[in-house]
């Protein structure tokens, strides 16, 4: 369910495991990681039965359980509706500082195509062909600038682009932190 609670624009997906048939065949993996904060470290699964005992083995082999304070007050959160509150809040924050982005984008970079903003809380701008999206990354990171080149996560070297994220990039700095992208963009060499 990854970007589950934060999607914009368009309606969320189900879970696959919410599917028919699928409960006897697929693991659903929940964390409280993006939603609250990954230092909880807390994490839940629904198995199918065929697998629970096996699973709650390896996970007690390995040390893994969660906390009892920390999963009773997780439990207290989302009884109360105050975890519903807390993601309603923090969608729209999300959504203001993708918004942010997205423009900044269009002023800066508007020959880019940016993909990936509907869910999440990260942006996907391609680049133009024969650009090196680690070479814009390291030209960006010496402008202060964090993003990531696309092909670190993928296995096509065609996909060339950068990973921005913006979950903690407050609005009113969208604009400066994406004119020093833009720098970055124009002056890194071609391939």
């Amino acid at each position: 369910d990854y970007d589950g609670e934060f999607r914009y624009d368009v309606s969320p997906l189900p879970a696959l495991r919410s599917m028919p048939g699928a409960a006897e065949h697929v693991v659903y993996l929940g964390t409280a990681s993006k939603v609250l904060s990954p230092s909880l470290r807390m994490a839940w699964l629904i198995v199918p039965d065929r697998m629970r005992d096996d699973i709650g083995r390896r996970l007690h082999a390995h040390g893994l359980a969660v906390d009892g304070v920390g999963a009773r007050a997780l439990a207290e959160l989302v009884s109360s509706g105050a975890l519903t509150r807390h993601l309603a809040r923090a969608s729209r924050l999300y959504a203001a500082r993708r918004e942010a982005l997205r423009a900044a984008l269009e002023r800066h970079l508007p020959d880019l195509e940016v993909v990936g903003v509907d869910a999440g809380l990260h942006a996907v701008v391609r680049l133009p062909a024969g650009l090196d999206d680690q070479a814009v990354s390291d030209r960006a990171a010496a402008l202060g600038v964090a993003v990531e080149p696309l092909t670190a996560y993928a296995t096509d070297d065609d996909r060339s682009g950068l990973v921005i994220g913006y979950g903690r990039l407050p609005g009113s700095q969208a604009d400066p932190v994406v004119a020093l992208l833009a720098r970055a963009v124009r002056g890194a060499p071609r391939v």
